[in-house]
């Protein structure tokens, strides 16, 4: 098995007071996952963990969960938790954050690992397409801004993903969708 799914990432403002999303390594649906506490209160899980892959190198779902969910939250808080992009660390795929389309990997901008035969662009347009399905967001479709959440680098064919861009798409249709009562978390 590999990392199943991105699923929604939910943020949002409130007018009074502008509250930022967290991140943490919990439980979603009974599965270890990267879970996003929104600041509405929804625990909404990003990523699902269920790879052994590198468990004898002491890296067991439990273990990657804990440390990818304290790098999100670490990126958040520091403000870099701009673009998720693909490259190469260790001479190993990587997804990990950049500071802008085109630009490489920040440095330290790690955030997980993939197995050595892994094409990171795809897998992270795998877990994009996972979260598409599940709220019908295009994979290209532009944030509220107008501007594309999904790009490519055209020199690179790198995928940037515009972390905000997404999780204001998601904070709307999730807002939305509650306000419906479509969702009950």
């Amino acid at each position: 098995a590999s990392i199943v799914a991105v699923a929604a990432i939910a943020s949002s403002q409130t007018p009074a007071k502008a509250q930022a999303t967290s991140f943490s390594c919990g439980t979603s649906e009974g599965k270890l996952a990267t879970v996003a506490r929104t600041p509405r209160g929804a625990s909404v899980p990003v990523i699902y963990w269920d790879s052994d892959y590198f468990s004898d190198s002491g890296y067991t779902p439990q273990a990657r969960c804990q440390m990818v969910s304290q790098r999100f939250e670490t990126f958040r808080q520091a403000g870099t938790l701009d673009y998720l992009t693909t490259g190469r660390m260790n001479n190993m795929p990587v997804i990990c954050v950049a500071s802008g389309v085109g630009r490489a990997c920040a440095e330290n901008g790690l955030l997980f690992t993939l197995k050595s035969n892994s094409d990171p662009n795809q897998v992270l347009e795998d877990l994009m397409a996972v979260r598409n399905r599940a709220s019908g967001v295009r994979l290209y479709e532009t944030s509220i801004d107008g501007e594309p959440i999904v790009q490519r680098d055209a020199q690179t064919d790198n995928l940037y993903v515009d972390v905000e861009g997404f999780l204001n798409i998601v904070s709307e249709e999730t807002f939305g969708a509650m306000n419906d009562g479509n969702i009950g978390y």
